[in-house]
């Protein structure tokens, strides 16, 4: 859903674009067969509602913990996020602050300080 939202961003409504829609609004609404055999797609909704549909079962991030330290609580857990916070001048740069977010960290436990 990303990459469709920066490519209308960056090249405006395409072909591709819309044949991209097309295929995120299958994934929410259901489509009906009129007297032509025409299917067709009622998505009279906002951008919020799509995105919500798409992503109900998808957290933003998911932070793996994994201390080495035997018996710690934090050994090996996953935290899910709803939300995503990047840095960026412009949506160019999106990509580029997406994998600068995705790169291992490596910190002190949270819980045994080690």
């Amino acid at each position: 859903m990303l990459r469709f939202c920066k490519s209308l961003a960056l090249y405006g409504p395409t072909k591709k674009t819309y044949t991209d829609r097309l295929e995120l609004l299958k994934l929410i609404f259901k489509s009906s067969d009129d007297i032509s055999l025409i299917k067709v797609i009622d998505a009279q909704c906002n951008v919020a509602f799509i995105a919500t549909k798409l992503l109900v079962n998808a957290p933003s991030a998911i932070e793996k913990i994994l201390c080495t330290t035997d018996g710690c609580n934090n050994n090996n857990r996953d935290i899910e996020s709803a939300t995503l916070i990047l840095r960026f001048k412009d949506v160019k740069n999106l990509q580029k602050s997406l994998d600068n977010y995705t790169k291992e960290q490596v910190y002190e436990c949270g819980y045994c300080y080690k």
